[in-house]
Parts: structure tokens; C-alpha cells; sequence
């Protein structure tokens, strides 16, 4: 018969284990989210789109990848019910761990997109509506987290069909090439200056720097992009354009032709590629979560002490 210290010791190094298995399926799963339109729309190839997820959800992973792990750990069930019993709890969040690693196995084997934290947060309330009762769940939480995933697909479709029409009909469809320019140089700066307030103002509190502060911080770096592109950026579109057209035998500065609206469609390439690793960015950061939320749980709440450097393997593997 083991010990309570040698059950927990076991469910820590078995954890770790799962917790490994497990980011990585979800980065098997999920990478898709992040760069399946860049590579879609053949802006880069699936070796490139591997290595910048690699990196970017990484960066996101080591950065910001404790503000939605706190939450996993304590937020949706109280540890605190489990005083005195801590190696329930343990027990409870290991399970969670490997049903999610198992679905998520399966669901990437057969090419099914699904949701990694839906699968974890139901593992979570499964063992402890088990243990505990309904009672024992933060349902102001889990309303919460119910309506982010509610929230975040019609967000994203109203963006997404605004900023669609405002580039079709404003850009490719009634352009010139010349103008074509100077409104790529504010298009830049409008999606960069966008792109950094998803990550500087949930980091706000963090840097220690105030509201007022932080949207001046966006106008200066959007002001700054779009000078930035319209000065050294739009020169070597013009060069490169001017030869292709060239040889295409088309007037440089004439408008209309399918040639020169494929340049300037060739030109927003690189915001997407752009928008697609700030995507990875913040899948890192909060996605992490559904692997290492569960396995701090285990390492701070099992009798027998901590283990140190459980946070960069789930990290190393998360990110491959």
C-alpha cells in the first residue's frame, strides 16, 4: 500500500507526463487557427507556417501564458472545498489532464477541429460535480467562459466581414495604383496599432502603466508603422511591382488591369501573414492554460511538496 506523499509524487511525475502529451496535441490541434489562412491562401508555405507558430506561440506561452492558467486552477472550482482531502482534488485535475489528452489524440487522428478548453473545463466540472455536487461549481465563471466562446465567433465575423468589404470595395475594386500606396502605409498602421492592443492593454496592470498611456502608446506605434511602410516599404513595392508589370507589358501607372490589382492584393499578404502570428501569439498565451492550469494545480495542492521547472517543459512541447 503506497503512502499519501508517494501517490502524490506518482500523480506529479504522471502529470507532467500527460500535461506534455497534451500541449502538444493541442498545438497539433489548434495550429490551424492561427496560420491555416495564411497557408490557404498560399501566402507561405506549411514549413513556414510551422516555424512562425513554433515561435510565436512560444513567446505567447512564456509571456502572458500565467494570466489564463490562474484561472483553470482555482477559478471554476474552489480548492478550498477540498481542505483537508487535497489529494482528491490532485486526483480530479490529473483526470481532467487525461481525458482532454486522449479526446484531443483522437479528434487531431481523424482532422477534427475541436475546442481544447471546452474539453478541459468539462473534465474539470465532470470530477467535480462527482465529488462535490453541483454546488461545489463557480457558475458566474462558467457564464462567463460560455459567453466568451458565444462572443468571440461574432466578433470575429462582424470584423471580419467590415474589414473584407472596406479593403474590396475601397481598395481592389475601385482603386488606382498609385493610391493603392498611401492607403496600404494607413492600413498598416491601423492593423499593427490593432494587433499590439490585444496584447498591450491585457497586460496593462502588469507593465504598470495607465489607460490614458496605453492608447497613446497604440496611436504613436500605428503612427509610426504607417510612416515607417509608406517610407521604406511602398519604395520597394514600386520597384518590384514596375518590373513585373514590365515584363507583363502593362502600364505602370494605368488602373483597371488585372494585373495590377493582383500587385496590390499581392501587397496585403504580408498583414495577413502578420495578423496570423499575433493569432499565434495569443493562442499561446491563453491556450497554454488548458495544459498547465491542471498541472499547477497538481504540483501546489499535492501534499508533498512542488516540483520546479514543470511550466517550461509544458512550454517546450506546447510550442513544438
Amino acid at each position: 500500500k503506497m503512502s499519501g506523499d508517494t501517490v502524490s509524487s506518482v500523480l506529479m511525475v504522471l502529470g507532467m507526463i500527460v500535461a506534455f502529451v497534451l500541449s502538444f496535441a493541442i498545438g497539433a490541434n489548434d495550429v490551424a487557427n492561427a496560420l491555416g489562412t495564411s497557408v490557404g491562401s498560399k501566402a507561405i508555405t506549411v514549413t513556414q507556417a510551422i516555424l512562425l507558430a513554433a515561435i510565436f506561440e512560444f513567446l505567447g506561452t512564456v509571456t502572458m501564458g500565467r494570466l489564463v492558467s490562474s484561472t483553470l486552477k482555482s477559478s471554476i472550482v474552489n480548492p478550498a472545498l477540498f481542505e483537508g482531502n487535497e489529494i482528491l482534488f490532485v486526483i480530479g485535475m490529473f483526470s481532467s489532464l487525461c481525458a482532454s489528452a486522449i479526446w484531443l489524440i483522437i479528434a487531431t487522428y481523424y482532422s477534427l477541429p475541436v475546442s481544447t478548453t471546452q474539453t478541459i473545463i468539462g473534465g474539470i466540472i465532470g470530477f467535480a460535480v462527482i465529488e462535490l455536487g453541483v454546488s461545489a461549481i463557480d457558475y458566474t465563471m462558467i457564464l462567463n467562459i460560455i459567453a466568451s466562446w458565444i462572443i468571440s465567433p461574432l466578433f470575429g465575423g462582424l470584423v471580419g466581414y467590415l474589414y473584407y468589404y472596406y479593403i474590396s470595395k475601397y481598395i481592389l475594386n475601385a482603386e488606382t495604383y498609385e493610391k493603392s500606396f498611401w492607403k496600404y502605409s494607413i492600413n498598416s498602421g491601423i492593423t499593427i496599432s490593432f494587433l499590439t492592443s490585444t496584447i498591450l492593454t491585457s497586460n496593462r496592470d502588469k507593465l504598470g502603466i495607465s489607460r490614458n498611456t496605453c492608447y497613446m502608446s497604440l496611436l504613436i506605434i500605428g503612427i509610426i508603422t504607417a510612416l515607417v511602410v509608406h517610407l521604406f516599404v511602398n519604395p520597394y513595392f514600386r520597384r518590384r511591382d514596375k518590373i513585373v508589370l514590365e515584363n507583363e507589358d502593362v502600364e505602370v501607372n494605368g488602373d483597371g488591369s488585372s494585373n495590377i490589382l493582383k500587385q496590390i492584393e499581392e501587397k496585403y499578404k504580408y498583414l495577413m501573414v502578420i495578423s496570423a502570428v499575433f493569432v499565434a501569439f495569443a493562442h499561446g498565451s491563453n491556450d497554454v492554460a488548458n495544459a498547465v492550469g491542471p498541472l499547477s494545480a497538481i504540483v501546489e495542492f499535492a501534499p508533498s511538496g512542488t516540483v520546479t521547472g514543470i511550466n517550461f517543459c509544458v512550454i517546450i512541447s506546447y510550442s513544438s
